[in-house]
């Protein structure tokens, strides 16, 4: 059940004093088993479960003449900057890519990066960070390859780890798995670009 939402359409309707009917509710999860407390909340809005992202819809020609019965103009003239300022740094935030890899990085360092690792840590499911990476024009093996293929450039030119301790350390099973994804990424197997770079 999403808490947030039904609060925020709770406050709402104790703003206003009307019994506000929203349009629609989208949730970035699968629909469980039960759903009718969802229908029997929001009611009448349509629910839609596995979007890609949580929100719940009002009409806007219904928000826009809503009257705020404790409305203060003196403490909006105080609060409008702070949010002001809150959404400018919110609009700062890393783009999902960035912190994919991220969460790449320090996956690597303890496991194997599974899909559905990256996706738990970031609070997503699978199928949804799937989607939005598509969106954002990227899919999380290309990511997981961008962060492979700098780690290995940069223990390859460090020279202190073996070429199969980087494999290792990368998550792969063998060395040759290594050696023909580096070799697919840069045109040259680990050995040259190593040697390349002394």
């Amino acid at each position: 059940m999403p808490t947030e939402l039904s609060i925020y359409l709770h406050v709402l309707r104790l703003l206003s004093g009307q019994s506000l009917a929203p349009e629609a509710l989208h949730l970035a999860y699968p629909a469980p088993a039960d759903t009718r407390e969802h229908v029997r909340v929001f009611a009448p809005a349509l629910v839609q479960f596995g979007t890609s992202y949580s929100a719940l819809r009002l009409p806007t020609a219904v928000l826009a003449l809503l009257p705020i019965l404790t409305a203060d103009p003196g403490l909006l003239a105080l609060l409008e900057p702070h949010a002001a300022a809150l959404l400018a740094r919110l609009h700062k935030l890393p783009a999902l890519a960035d912190r994919v890899r991220h969460k790449l990085l320090h996956l690597l360092v303890q496991s194997e990066p599974t899909l559905e690792a990256v996706a738990k840590a970031l609070s997503l499911s699978p199928r949804i960070l799937q989607r939005q990476l598509r969106q954002d024009g990227y899919s999380y093996q290309q990511l997981l390859d961008e962060v492979r293929r700098e780690l290995a450039e940069r223990h390859l030119r460090e020279g202190i780890l073996s070429i199969k301790d980087i494999a290792l350390l990368l998550g792969f099973a063998e060395p040759s798995v290594f050696i023909r994804a580096f070799r697919r990424w840069t045109g040259q197997t680990p050995g040259m670009f190593r040697r390349a770079s002394y």
